[in-house]
């Protein structure tokens, strides 16, 4: 038995989430990832054995039906893992602050929606 055994868990970002939502069954929860790519998201489930949420999470309201999603399909929710959706690629000095600006807006969007959504199953 896993320290996580019987938990449920949601994973929003498919790049890093594989490795997330891999830990996490290791640890005994039952996961879902979503991402603001479905074909990333579906990546990251298949590579993780994880259940995909077809639902992107690119703006705060598709964010707050994939957290919804993926609670009826788990059951409910106990974690929550938020991961940059957007990176930035480059250096500090190479990076355009439009380019800033708009990544840190669409991630940070996406965490707050993910944690008011989740809040509601969560309690």
């Amino acid at each position: 038995m896993g320290k996580l055994t019987d938990r449920r868990a949601l994973v929003l970002g498919g790049d890093l989430g594989t490795a997330v939502a891999r830990a996490l069954e290791a640890a005994g929860a039952r996961v879902a990832v979503a991402d603001a790519s479905v074909a990333r998201a579906r990546s990251a489930a298949e590579a993780a054995q994880a259940i995909c949420v077809d639902q992107p999470t690119d703006t705060v309201e598709h964010t707050e039906a994939a957290v919804g999603q993926a609670a009826d399909a788990l059951g409910g929710l106990d974690v929550l893992v938020t991961l940059p959706s957007r990176p930035v690629l480059g250096g500090i000095g190479d990076t355009p602050p439009d380019q800033w600006e708009a990544a840190l807006k669409a991630d940070l969007h996406r965490v707050y929606a993910a944690c008011r959504a989740a809040a509601r199953p969560m309690m």
